[in-house]
């Protein structure tokens, strides 16, 4: 993985540089060498957050999305914690969103709480549905 094609990226963003992001973020992508390589980035890059609310479009598609339909399919909570996190970007990829069964947060938190219970999950899951109850 070339790490200084991703600060390029982030500079980009920061910049407002719309037209170069794409190209930027096929590069970053097509970087990495290996699955292992790809587990790791993207469980560092969501715990450390600092992607705003949503993540880019390419990087969600082609490098966090897979990471955690691989890591939901082996039945992994945390990877179902992510997708959970992550439904806003779920939402503009219907296709994706089918891979999961259309399932929204909730379910998926729920999901993760009873792989493996933890306070985290739980704080998570009351939030949602606080927001749903209140809605």
């Amino acid at each position: 993985m070339d790490s200084e094609l991703y600060e390029r990226f982030v500079e980009a963003k920061n910049k407002g540089l719309k037209r170069q992001l794409t190209e930027l973020a096929n590069q970053f992508i097509a970087s990495f060498n290996s699955q292992e390589e790809k587990e790791v980035w993207v469980r560092e890059f969501l715990e450390n957050g600092g992607y705003g609310h949503r993540i880019r479009h390419e990087i969600y598609r082609d490098l966090v999305f897979p990471v955690l339909l691989a890591g939901y399919k082996r039945k992994d909570a945390w990877s179902t914690f992510w997708l959970a996190k992550t439904t806003s970007n779920l939402h503009d990829l219907k296709q994706f969103h089918s891979a999961i069964e259309n399932k929204g947060a909730i379910q998926l938190l729920t999901e993760a709480y009873n792989l493996s219970p933890s306070p985290d999950v739980r704080k998570e899951l009351l939030e949602k549905y606080l927001a749903w109850i209140s809605w």
